[in-house]
């Protein structure tokens, strides 16, 4: 099992294994690149700050290649960390804590990227059932219904920025 796969060769690697090796992907990783966290080696953006870090556009585009296949090894981990920003934030030597906290809108950004591509039908094994699967249960019974209605996600939650705050997203909980 490899936590919040990042790169091309892990997810190359976990895909000639058998289907008992299994890896997750956060939706922060199919849409940040190295770039939107640091800049000229300096923390540009602390709420896009997670560990692993994002890496570039081959390895952003392996981890959507893979995603958007339906491979039964790859499921996904929201990973979601809601951290105060006062804790996220880099002061001098200080570093942030890591994680993006992305539960209020993981699932509106992965169901525009499945739908992009036309596999829509395949964001509902990633979310819901490769996983449970993979750790031996079954994938719950319980239905959550979304439709594609425009919102904007918060700049903040209390004290804690979510992952994509302000933008418009177009799926939502029914």
């Amino acid at each position: 099992m490899l936590e919040h796969v990042t790169t091309e060769k892990a997810v190359d690697l976990i895909a000639e294994l058998p289907e008992t090796v299994g890896a997750t992907v956060t939706v922060h990783h199919l849409f940040l690149l190295f770039h939107d966290v640091f800049k000229g080696g300096k923390i540009q953006e602390s709420h896009h700050f997670c560990e692993p870090v994002a890496k570039g556009e081959r390895d952003r585009e392996a981890l959507r290649r893979v995603v958007l296949s339906g491979n039964p090894h790859f499921f996904l981990g929201t990973d979601s960390a809601p951290h105060p920003e006062d804790e996220k934030r880099w002061v001098g030597e200080k570093q942030g804590k890591p994680g993006s906290f992305t539960a209020p809108v993981a699932y509106s950004p992965l169901f525009t990227l499945y739908e992009e591509y036309g596999h829509l039908e395949r964001s509902e094994p990633f979310v819901s059932e490769i996983g449970p699967r993979h750790y031996g249960f079954e994938p719950s019974t319980r239905t959550v219904t979304f439709v594609k209605k425009p919102w904007r996600v918060p700049d903040r939650y209390g004290d804690v920025v979510p992952f994509m705050a302000g933008e418009i997203l177009q799926w939502q909980v029914e």
